[in-house]
């Protein structure tokens, strides 16, 4: 009896037991948070059925048969998760137990049903699809299976097949197919699997490290290009010799090795710049590199050069240079004294970074501050510059002929009837070869006191040519003839030279001026005379040559010919007439040739007739009342240029040489241009003595009295200049004793030998 309660009293202390645990692991909500308490001992799996169906409000269908052999869910312990991820914690909770829960219904999951993992033919085909770059949302999804395509780009999908395989094993809820057309892999598991093998295939899918190179430009700031490019390659070399398998890379589908072409730098002084052709994986260190190395230094500089201009100019050097290496004014005050190759901030063209260049005039030298190379590079440059060039004397002419013919012809009369108080005629005709007074000392009537007097003008009394009349007392003169032919030649020839260097312009000016005079009284009454202005008359030059590779010359010219001819006027203040002969252009002539670069010919022809109207029209009589003028004028003009390219100093000192003898026939001071000069004359001549004995000049018989033996001896023939020594190419050839060559000393007597 006693057994028998303590019997029932452990049962029911057991089912106590058991419906209290049950009672408290019950998942409970409170604020949206669902809490679920396992307890030491586990729940089977029906209690854990009851348990999802009543926290996820979802009725759930299994088969009982599954659960044969199948223990307690082993759990301890509590559980808080949000009420959205309820659904989430019991697929992880089943998954364990090797069941998963695939939603089945009309709708998104009307019933849960519980299969067994390894042998439901439902989880794939109930498989959510997802995106892959959306597969990180279903990564806590334990018990969900997905679907994905994942495409691949620079791997094959071929290459990776087997090693997802590999990753999927479980053949009833994951598997992956390949897509060769479309380089794609086809992938169904659970979303945990799947999304962990997708990364992989993102890790997998890099691309290789690519043969192709890459084109880039390097600009240096600090560092110079010719001096950082060995330096860099040094670097680079020590890096790719070491180690194995450095310099290959994998193909394109993974199985195949590729050499990986070397690095390529080159300099570019031009720019200071590097030219890098390189894959991507040496671009990046040799840009690592050269941000490492191209930084300022400080330091005062060692590779000052002073370059000594011998034929050019050197600030006109410094501009032609720093137009070449593209360089400002104003950069080389900002390029700091600092390490060789640095540059001004400001600089913004890096051709001529690197140099700095300043030209001195007292020295006419250069002072050049850059490398070693680049030095090299403008040396070169500047010898080719200051190069002596040649030099051209031109010498311009103009050469003017002008001939003038004047005729004059003219008749005056004059008629005056008596002397008493009755009207009587009186008339004249003037041509201004007379002028008519009053004679006080005449009787008569005012007409009998009109004298005329003959060849008269306003400053006195003169003619010029021939003048011929009929005079009466007291100077009445009723005829006057006056008749002048004047001739004028005129040679004008001007002649101009001025030496300049190839393509420089020069200019030579030579005049003359006049001043003109003008009278004014002064206060004082008293007349004085000033020069109130200036008249010049000019001949100017200017020329600009330009030789050409095949010897001719291209002038610049601008000739200017302002002369005076005739005598002016000083009484009344006028300046002599002036011609001027102007030429401006360009030409091109051969060297050492005259040659017409313009010329004008004119002919002007003037009749002047002034006479008496209507008598002067009477044929043959009308002569009488006329006077004639003709004037005949014919100019010619010619401007001849001559350019001589003068190559060396002996060509211009022979040159030279001519114009001062000219000057010395002239009589001119030659002591005042060159002190130096003296006119060569015979003892400037070289004589050869050898030459002269060997000519027979100096082998003079002795005086002796002549005998008759002596007369009957031909004279030696001598021939050829003694003066001119004669080469030894030209001896004569030996003859036989007894023969006579002119020029040729006797057999007889033995050769005198030659000096050494």
């Amino acid at each position: 009896m006693a057994v028998r309660d303590a019997g029932q009293t452990a049962s029911m202390l057991c089912v106590l037991f058991a419906i209290s645990m049950s009672a408290f692991a019950q998942p409970t909500e409170s604020g949206g948070q669902v809490d679920v308490f396992f307890g030491p001992e586990g729940i089977t799996l029906d209690q854990a059925i009851e348990w999802a169906s009543t926290s996820t409000g979802r009725p759930f269908q299994f088969n009982e048969t599954h659960f044969r052999g199948k223990g307690r869910i082993m759990m301890t312990g509590r559980v808080s998760v949000p009420k959205s991820r309820i659904y989430e914690l019991w697929q992880a909770i089943f998954v364990t137990q090797g069941f998963a829960m695939i939603p089945l219904g009309p709708g998104e999951g009307d019933f849960i049903q519980l299969a067994l993992i390894d042998q439901s033919r439902e989880l794939k085909q109930r498989s959510t699809y997802v995106q892959a770059e959306k597969l990180h949302e279903y990564r806590t999804k334990v018990g969900t299976v997905v679907m994905t395509t994942v495409p691949l780009k620079h791997v094959k999908v071929e290459s990776v097949r087997n090693a997802v395989t590999q990753l999927m094993t479980n053949r009833a809820a994951e598997f992956s197919a390949p897509v060769p057309s479309a380089n794609s892999l086809i992938l169904v598991g659970f979303a945990p699997t799947v999304y962990s093998v997708y990364q992989v295939l993102m890790a997998m899918d890099q691309p290789a490290e690519s043969t192709t190179l890459k084109f880039e430009i390097l600009s240096l700031e600090h560092a110079v290009a010719e001096e950082l490019q060995p330096m860099i390659n040094e670097l680079l070399t020590a890096q790719t010799s070491g180690g194995a398998g450095r310099g290959r890379v994998g193909g394109a589908g993974g199985s195949s090795i590729e050499e990986v072409p070397a690095p390529q730098i080159l300099p570019d002084m031009r720019t200071n710049s590097l030219v890098v052709y390189a894959v991507e994986r040496h671009m990046n260190e040799i840009k690592r590199l050269v941000a490492a190395l191209d930084t300022a230094t400080d330091g005062v500089p060692d590779n000052i050069r002073i370059y000594f201009l011998k034929n050019t100019n050197a600030p006109d050097m410094e501009r032609t240079l720093r137009d070449l290496l593209g360089q400002t004014a104003s950069q080389r005050s900002n390029s700091p004294v600092g390490r060789p190759g640095a540059t001004g901030p400001t600089s913004g063209n890096a051709r001529g970074s690197g140099v700095v260049i300043v030209a001195d005039d007292h020295t006419n030298s250069l002072l050049i501050q850059c490398t070693k190379t680049r030095y090299q590079e403008i040396e070169h440059i500047i010898d080719e510059l200051d190069r002596r060039r040649p030099q051209v004397l031109v010498h311009a002419v103009i050469a003017e002929l002008s001939d003038t013919d004047m005729q004059n012809i003219a008749v005056e009369l004059t008629a005056i009837q008596g002397g008493d108080d009755r009207y009587r005629f009186g008339g004249g005709t003037g041509f201004g070869l007379s002028q008519t007074t009053i004679a006080e000392d005449t009787s008569g009537g005012f007409l009998d006191d009109l004298v005329r007097i003959p060849f008269a003008t306003g400053t006195g009394i003169g003619f010029t040519g021939l003048a011929a009349g009929i005079f009466e007392r007291n100077m009445n003169v009723p005829l006057l003839v006056s008749m002048l032919k004047s001739y004028t030649k005129v040679n004008l020839l001007s002649n101009a030279s001025v030496l300049t260097n190839d393509n420089q312009q020069s200019t030579l000016t030579v005049g003359r001026t006049l001043n003109i005079l003008s009278s004014e009284t002064t206060a004082a009454g008293l007349d004085r005379t000033t020069a109130s202005d200036e008249v010049d008359a000019n001949l100017t030059l200017s020329i600009s040559p330009h030789i050409s590779n095949d010897g001719h010359l291209r002038l610049d010219i601008d000739l200017s010919v302002v002369a005076f001819q005739g005598f002016g006027d000083p009484n009344n203040g006028l300046p002599p007439p002036r011609t001027s002969r102007t030429f401006n252009g360009s030409v091109t002539v051969p060297n050492g040739k005259t040659v017409i670069i313009g010329g004008l010919v004119q002919d002007n022809t003037a009749e002047t007739v002034t006479g008496i109207p209507f008598l002067s029209d009477i044929p043959i009589l009308g002569e009488l009342f006329k006077s004639t003028n003709t004037s005949v004028e014919k100019t010619t003009l010619y401007l001849f240029v001559t350019p001589t390219i003068i190559d060396d100093f002996k060509q211009l000192e022979e040159i030279s040489y001519q114009r001062k003898l000219e000057i010395q026939k002239l009589n001119g001071n030659l002591n005042l241009i060159d002190p130096n000069f003296r006119a060569a004359g015979i003892g400037d001549l070289e004589v050869d003595a050898d030459a002269l004995e060997d000519a027979g000049v100096l082998d003079l018989p002795s005086y002796s009295p002549v005998t008759e033996q002596g007369l009957s001896t031909p004279p030696r023939e001598i021939e050829g200049n003694p003066l001119r020594p004669r080469s030894r190419k030209e001896e004569p050839p030996s003859v036989e004793t007894g023969t006579v060559v002119p020029g040729a000393r006797p057999t007889s007597k033995p050769p005198r030998p030659e000096r050494k």
